[in-house]
């Protein structure tokens, strides 16, 4: 079952990563995901702890769509783990590339205006 957003100030940055909450789409169950500190490293290239909101803010799409996936995969554990190999070419899968479809085109529709 997919995930939502819980919010869009629902996420904290830690020394482990950075903590976010989602709901699943029946809105039943809330969900604790984290964009682990290996994650913002290895993907994302920053190690600076500092930049690390900024980073989860400008990629949150693609990371909140990495987390529903893991959800749907892992039979709807409270807690996901979304860490440097959930976005390995190879699962990246197609609400992923949904999501960064939809960054696309309120980037096209920013730029439009």
């Amino acid at each position: 079952m997919p995930l939502n957003r819980l919010s869009d100030r629902s996420f904290l940055v830690e020394r482990e990563g950075v903590r976010f909450g989602m709901r699943d789409i029946k809105g039943r169950r809330i969900v604790l995901c984290v964009l682990s500190r290996d994650a913002l490293t290895n993907v994302f290239g920053v190690t600076d702890k500092g930049k690390w909101e900024g980073v989860f803010e400008a990629n949150r799409e693609i990371v909140e769509a990495a987390a529903s996936e893991k959800y749907d995969a892992a039979a709807g554990h409270s807690v996901v783990c979304v860490t440097t190999g959930d976005f390995e070419l190879g699962k990246l899968v197609l609400s992923t590339v949904g999501a960064l479809n939809q960054c696309e085109g309120r980037a096209g529709a920013s730029e439009a205006e």
